[in-house]
């Protein structure tokens, strides 16, 4: 008998059953054997590790894909029917523009026939589960549990979005970027998702700079509004749990050589 799990829904709030989300959808590929590491135990390792050097390191394995025990079955199956397949469509999207960018040139990819509403829900959806607990979500899952909601309060939430070189999977809980007048920090979460990246920005009217390409306005859109939508061609890579941490690896190891050399004999 499989293991029953329990808690509140990451979105509706109830109590009861809770089934498996998959972050990011099942539809994008998440469905085969994976482990994760904690970036945690990786910074405390007692081995002086790259960010990137995970063997012997302790790790949780998952058959079919990654994910969370946190929506109940009924906000699993009504945001997996209504945003799902939007997703998967961004998502070999992403795949295109990350694996075909060999013209410096180029600097805009078009895709075409987009719902931008159901994908913004479905991603905002994905940020819910990741920090079920948070309160300054509830908007947000109202939001997305109503499949006619449109809009969303530009001073409280903004959300962009960027394209990722590198496998890999990865998400940070909420990170403070402190504000120069010190009135109220931003906040920020990321979840990088091969070959999707999402920075979620809280309090963000503290923020001058955005990382990434801001798509906040799809909440803007009817749910059957659909588009043709032009993207800035931005690629990033990822090699660390830090949100908003960018470096090659490259630029990592040199970083580190640096800071050997200062280090006092």
């Amino acid at each position: 008998m499989s293991k029953k799990h329990y808690g509140k829904c990451a979105l509706c709030g109830k109590i009861g059953t809770l089934s498996f989300e998959h972050i990011p959808p099942e539809c994008a590929g998440n469905d085969s054997l994976i482990k994760a590491y904690s970036f945690k135990d990786l910074l405390c390792d007692e081995k002086d590790r790259l960010p990137w050097e995970t063997e012997g390191l302790h790790y949780e394995q998952s058959q079919n894909g990654h994910g969370k025990y946190s929506l109940c079955e009924k906000c699993n199956s009504l945001t997996g029917h209504l945003y799902g397949k939007e997703y998967q469509k961004f998502d070999l999207f992403a795949l295109r523009v990350v694996s075909e960018n060999k013209d410096p040139n180029k600097y805009c990819a078009e895709l075409k026939k987009a719902y931008p509403n159901r994908f913004i829900k479905q991603v905002l959806s994905l940020f819910c589960s990741i920090e079920p607990e948070y309160s300054a979500y509830d908007e947000l899952r109202s939001f997305v549990l109503d499949k006619h909601a449109k809009g969303l309060d530009k001073d409280k939430f903004r959300l962009t979005m960027f394209f990722v070189r590198n496998e890999i999977l990865m998400y940070s809980g909420n990170s403070n970027l402190i504000s120069c007048d010190k009135s109220k920090d931003t906040i920020v979460n990321q979840l990088v998702a091969y070959p999707l990246g999402f920075l979620l920005y809280l309090n963000p009217s503290n923020q001058k700079n955005y990382e990434g390409t801001d798509i906040t306005l799809f909440a803007d859109y009817d749910y059957d509004h659909e588009d043709d939508i032009v993207f800035p061609i931005d690629i990033r890579e990822v090699n660390t749990g830090f949100p908003l941490d960018f470096r090659t690896k490259d630029e990592l190891l040199k970083a580190i050589n640096t800071e050997k050399v200062k280090e006092p004999s």
